[in-house]
């Protein structure tokens, strides 16, 4: 195969830039930065005389104490804003022509105002918590840099959003803060309410201007701490931008994507971009705002009934699974909170994880059926839909430290919770407690179907772990006899899947969290005639029901059809997001909320479109839409180890190839345009269309149907060539020109 080569890689990932023509005012409009901890925006005064340079850092948390059990954390220990630096022009900006540049990580371009022009070139350092942006200004037009703070209290209180009372009236001013000046570098120190503090240090030097944000328990450490940070960015500047370039371009040689429709192709890469910009591998579980926290959030934190899970999807199957180990090691390093999380009676054997955490995963779970607990303990299966994406990890690698360490010792405290609430009626079968589906409030009868797909999966998943580690496991007869007895998911012929045992899908739902046996747990089989007919038929009256339904309402319905390989819904319910949901900048908000998780998962939809592996075999282009006729792609990872690439030309497979890291048997569904002659490997094709392909660990296949494949970009319409940012093109893609 021939090598995609960096000047043509560079090429490439240019028509993938943010362009910023017009100017940005707000969260949703403005270029964005990050190194997996600090983040910034960048956007202008409403009066256009300022240039606000948005900080935020994912470790920056207040402190306070939990009063109790029923406490709302997201008052107590959320996250909390940082402040900006307000860049002040002599003039009144009147244009801007600004480029976010993702393969390296850069905003650069031209601010012109009534004075002049000023030139800038910004990044956050990969490799510290510190941002750079050289300044060029014309005679005329001087620029001054300001720091304006933000007060250290949650976002939730300073809305007055009172979801619990003890917390809110116990709510305390934050500590006042200090200013320090050494060496014309500048520190600013905000104590947290209970010890430690972080500090925003700056300087202006040489026409760069640097700012940095760290944070610590030792409240006397954290500014010189800070004031070190500084100095070693500006004094090592050229390295860490060398070291900083040279990282995202290797992220980025990881895997290829190219599609014909450069709405959908760079949607991808600046999915894969904002991923590694919130978080790192050794970085904190995607929140709903990633580094870039708004004042204006009700959700300084992370939610883990579906935000985090979303957030994560696109990374295992593009190759950025080291991205996705913040979640891993959360899980890991706080194995006791989880724990904690039940009731003390339970904690000898289980673990759960509850609707949303701070700097911590405490997230108290209830008993099933205690219907006068918060809501918030109420969703009894978050920890189960988290494990599934560690199990997908391990199911690509390998990687049997991942099932020994996490996914094993979790998954059984998880599923031992539920068997304690599982309640036999007259014909054996078993019925669990009331619960809360996500996102649906009046769900209070038995049997949630949320949580009887994630109780079927994890018990499916205990056994097969059990064979895979050859353990002789206590629990193993309970797992089965809970996968033989467990009563079937609520349903009827007319609807489909219900909410729950006497909860119909009644109300207007935006999550799908009934429907999670199919999506993405996939325990309900699309192979399988009466399961797919079920399917269908949910997923139909589900979205029936209009009212509530929001962005990711339509990427979870495009990955539904993707699923059912039918490439034009799932098209169809990609086009609702990108009118009614994506942002210019490719973020999102619900209900006025900036959030990050929707965009992601939509990246995982086009990704679906083009490869799956979950039925036993690699599924090659299964559901990809008429109106796209050539595609490449190449490193993509599938289970069983396999890196997969292939090539659509003029809607038929042209070349695929197949690398086995594993060494397992492969299989591989495809419909080539021509029987491919040339190979170099044996495959034979089964009475279902299905190829079996001999392949050692190491060793790759290559079946073509042309003499010489090639990977190599596809051609893309010009109105679809940098297509995001503040634009004329994206208004036209939005439907808003």
């Amino acid at each position: 195969m021939q090598v995609y080569n960096k000047l043509a890689m560079d090429r490439f990932m240019s028509r993938h830039d943010l362009v910023f023509n017009e100017i940005p005012h707000i969260w949703y409009e403005a270029p964005f930065l990050g190194n997996g901890f600090m983040g910034t925006t960048l956007c202008f005064s409403e009066d256009n005389k300022q240039l606000f340079i948005n900080l935020g850092h994912t470790c920056v948390y207040d402190n306070r104490p939990i009063y109790g059990s029923h406490d709302d954390q997201m008052y107590l220990t959320p996250r909390l804003p940082v402040g900006k630096i307000a860049v002040s022009f002599d003039g009144t900006v009147t244009a801007v022509d600004l480029r976010l540049d993702i393969y390296n990580a850069r905003v650069f371009g031209e601010i012109s105002t009534t004075s002049g022009k000023v030139e800038i070139n910004c990044m956050v350092f990969n490799d510290t918590d510190c941002m750079v942006m050289e300044h060029k200004e014309s005679a005329w037009e001087k620029i001054s840099f300001t720091y304006i703070p933000s007060i250290a209290e949650s976002p939730r209180y300073n809305l007055g959003v009172i979801d619990d009372e003890t917390a809110y009236k116990k709510y305390g001013r934050a500590r006042p803060s200090r200013m320090f000046t050494h060496n014309n570098m500048n520190a600013y120190l905000q104590p947290y309410y209970c010890g430690g503090g972080y500090c925003v240090s700056f300087t202006d030097a040489d026409s760069k201007f640097f700012v940095g944000i760290n944070q610590g328990n030792d409240l006397k450490a954290v500014a010189p701490d800070g004031l070190r940070l500084l100095k070693n960015a500006v004094v090592n500047c050229e390295s860490l931008t060398d070291r900083h370039i040279k990282w995202w371009n290797g992220y980025f040689s990881k895997s290829f994507i190219t599609i014909d429709n450069g709405v959908y192709e760079s949607f991808v890469y600046i999915q894969l971009y904002k991923l590694a910009c919130a978080s790192r591998e050794n970085g904190r579980p995607y929140d709903t705002c990633g580094p870039w926290l708004s004042d204006i959030t009700r959700w300084p934190g992370g939610w883990w009934n579906l935000n985090v899970e979303l957030t994560i999807s696109p990374l295992y199957v593009t190759n950025h699974i080291d991205i996705a180990h913040c979640v891993n090691n959360a899980l890991r390093n706080n194995t006791q909170q989880l724990i904690d999380n039940v009731p003390e009676k339970y904690r000898v054997d289980c673990a759960a994880l509850g609707r949303y955490t701070t700097s911590s995963l405490y997230a108290p779970v209830t008993e099933p059926g205690n219907l006068d607990a918060p809501n918030r303990e109420r969703e009894a299966g978050n920890l189960i839909w988290t494990l599934f994406y560690i199990w997908q990890e391990y199911r690509i690698t390998g990687n049997e430290e991942l099932i020994r360490s996490i996914v094993y010792p979790l998954l059984k405290r998880a599923v031992k919770f539920y068997s304690y609430f599982l309640e036999a009626d007259l014909l054996g079968k078993f019925h669990l407690r009331a619960t809360l589906s996500p996102e649906y409030e009046k769900s209070d009868s038995e049997d949630v179907n949320y949580d009887l797909s994630l109780l079927r999966w994890g018990c499916k998943t205990l056994l097969e772990i059990t064979e895979i580690l050859g353990a002789d496991d206590v629990d193993s007869d309970m797992w089965a006899r809970i996968l033989r007895n467990l009563v079937d998911y609520p349903h009827s012929d007319a609807e489909g899947m219900f909410i729950a045992g006497k909860t119909p899908y009644a109300t207007s739902h935006r999550h799908y969290s009934h429907l999670l046996a199919f999506y993405p747990l996939h325990v309900l089989n699309e192979n399988n005639p009466k399961e797919r007919e079920l399917v269908e038929k949910s997923i139909l009256y589900w979205q029936s029901k209009k009212e509530a339904l929001l962005g990711y309402s339509q990427s979870g319905a495009a990955s539904m059809y993707a699923m059912l390989h039918n490439g034009n819904k799932a098209l169809t319910h990609l086009e609702n997001l990108w009118k009614g949901f994506i942002q210019p900048n490719t973020m999102y908000h619900e209900d006025g909320n900036p959030v990050i998780e929707t965009p992601p998962s939509a990246a995982t939809a086009i990704i679906e479109m083009l490869i799956q592996s979950h039925n036993g075999y690699i599924d090659i282009f299964p559901a990809v839409p008429d109106a796209w006729k050539n595609i490449c792609f190449d490193g993509l990872l599938c289970y069983d180890g396999f890196e997969v690439g292939a090539r659509l030309t003029g809607g038929k497979l042209e070349w695929l190839t197949i690398k086995s890291n594993l060494g397992k048997p492969c299989r591989f569904k495809a419909t080539f345009a021509n029987y491919p002659e040339f190979s170099n490997v044996t495959f034979t094709r089964t009475n279902f269309g299905i190829y079996d392909v001999e392949l050692k660990k190491g060793e790759t296949a290559i079946i073509s149907t042309v003499p010489s494949p090639i990977i190599d970009c596809v051609a893309v319409p010009g109105s679809t060539v940098n297509c995001y940012g503040l634009n004329k093109k994206n208004r036209i893609i939005s439907g808003k020109a």
